[in-house]
């Protein structure tokens, strides 16, 4: 399981966040995450790109224990570790509720890379 940070200031602020990051879940593969504060709606909205083949994983709601399945490669999902926050919200984001990349069959544990 490997953690994506997320920056906890920008998230309590509800500004737009872009991070483009390599996975060693997945061998080294980019990613971008996109985290925008949907005012109207009171939620996150997420869109998690693979930038070398520019193919979307998700772009929805970011729901907390949601599984955003890029198989066989790689897993994402918000949760808290803890188990106390059932939702995602900009005062826990990146603090108590982390973004994971889980590897799938294909990828590979974090150790191992």
């Amino acid at each position: 399981m490997e953690e994506i940070p997320i920056p906890t200031r920008r998230a309590r602020k509800k500004q737009p966040i872009h991070r483009e990051i390599p996975l060693r879940a997945f061998d080294g593969q980019r990613f971008a995450i996109r985290l925008d504060w949907n005012s109207v709606a009171g939620q996150w909205t997420v869109e998690i790109e693979h930038l070398a083949r520019e193919f979307v994983v998700t772009r929805s709601v970011a729901n907390a224990y949601r599984p955003y399945s890029y198989m066989p490669f790689v897993v994402f999902m918000f949760a808290d570790p803890s188990a106390e926050a059932e939702r995602v919200t900009p005062d826990n984001i990146g603090d108590t509720m982390k973004l994971w990349a889980l590897p799938g069959p294909a990828g590979r544990q974090p150790e191992d890379n």
